[in-house]
């Protein structure tokens, strides 16, 4: 699997792992990760070939990155349940992971995240290819592994459609209000149209729409995105707190 750069802090269950978004690693959370740890225990890492981790000769791939995550999360003995944490490219990961493995979520967080229906509707309603897929002057700007991660994106939005079903678990949706106040044509509406969609992924689900934040929104405003991730891990301290009453109830 290689070595992983990360940092832990915190004590208390259930364990937030936080997942960065597309060229970004660990660092970017610095302010809400902090703050989160200071309630309960909290990881947050660097993908392969980010930051001090070695890069890994596997494809880029969603599920191939929930693989990563989670052998470090054992190996490191950091067990379930967690609160996933996940900014755009980084909340389709989150979103596999919760799929594939709902067991072992507790709750769920995605930071302006990308619907893994949004290139398609985009493309339905003709909206111009232009704003909704990168152009390969800006893919040869980037660097090989962030790269690599866009390059696999319509992958991993794909198997974000083909994961099955999401858990019923606390999610908070974080997003910007600029998409549909600033961004051009119905680019906005389709954005801010599939972000609620997100929210109904569980019905424990609600979204918040920040008027003060761009796309890095936990740059910008992380005293909102640590109010949601607590709120998040109380709702799953309270639940799973329910579920143990419920389950030492003496029969008969």
């Amino acid at each position: 699997m290689g070595i992983r750069s990360f940092v832990a802090a915190g004590h208390g269950s259930p364990t937030v792992v936080f997942e960065s978004g597309l060229g970004h690693g660990k660092r970017i959370w610095g302010p809400v990760f902090n703050g989160v740890s200071a309630v309960t225990h909290a990881v947050a890492y660097d993908r392969a070939g980010y930051g001090q981790s070695e890069v890994s000769p596997q494809a880029r791939s969603g599920l191939q990155i929930v693989v990563e995550l989670r052998a470090m999360l054992q190996t490191q003995g950091f067990t379930p349940p967690y609160v996933l944490v996940g900014h755009s490219l980084g909340g389709t990961f989150m979103k596999l992971f919760a799929k594939h493995h709902p067991d072992e979520i507790a709750g769920v967080v995605l930071v302006d995240a990308r619907h893994s229906e949004f290139t398609q509707r985009c493309r339905e309603l003709g909206v111009p290819r232009l704003l909704y897929h990168p152009p390969e002057a800006l893919l040869n700007l980037l660097q090989p592994v962030p790269r690599a991660e866009l390059e696999a994106a319509p992958l991993s939005l794909k198997q974000a459609r083909r994961g099955g079903k999401f858990p019923d678990v606390p999610l908070i949706v974080l997003t910007q209000s600029n998409a549909k106040a600033r961004w051009p044509g119905k680019l906005g509406k389709v954005w801010a149209a599939s972000q609620r969609r997100m929210a109904k992924m569980s019905s424990l689900g609600r979204i918040k729409i920040l008027d003060d934040a761009g796309h890095d929104v936990h740059v910008d405003r992380p005293d909102v995105v640590v109010r949601a991730v607590l709120n998040v891990v109380r709702a799953a301290r309270y639940l799973a707190h329910r579920s143990g009453k419920r389950k030492s109830k003496p029969h008969g």
